[in-house]
C-alpha cells in the first residue's frame, strides 16, 4: 500500500515492526519468549489506526465535504 501512495511513510514504517512481531509469533526462534502483551496492544492499536486511515477518515471527510456544499 505504501509504494501505490496509499499509506504515508510513517504508517509503512510501523507495519514494518508489526510483520516483524507477526513474523516472531509465528516462526518462533529456540528459546524466544511469548509476545508480550505490550507488543500485542501495540499490534491492536496499529490495526486501529489502519483501519481509521483507510476507511473512517476518508468516509469522515466526505461527509464533512457533503455538510459544506449544502
Amino acid at each position: 500500500m505504501a509504494s501505490k501512495g496509499i499509506l504515508p511513510t510513517i504508517m509503512r514504517d510501523w507495519s514494518d515492526n508489526i510483520r516483524g512481531l507477526g513474523n516472531d509469533a509465528a516462526h518462533p526462534r529456540i528459546g524466544q519468549g511469548p509476545t508480550s502483551a505490550e507488543d500485542a496492544k501495540d499490534v491492536i492499536k496499529f490495526l486501529d489506526f489502519l483501519i481509521e486511515y483507510l476507511y473512517d477518515l476518508p468516509n469522515k471527510i466526505e461527509k464533512y465535504r457533503e455538510r459544506r456544499r449544502k
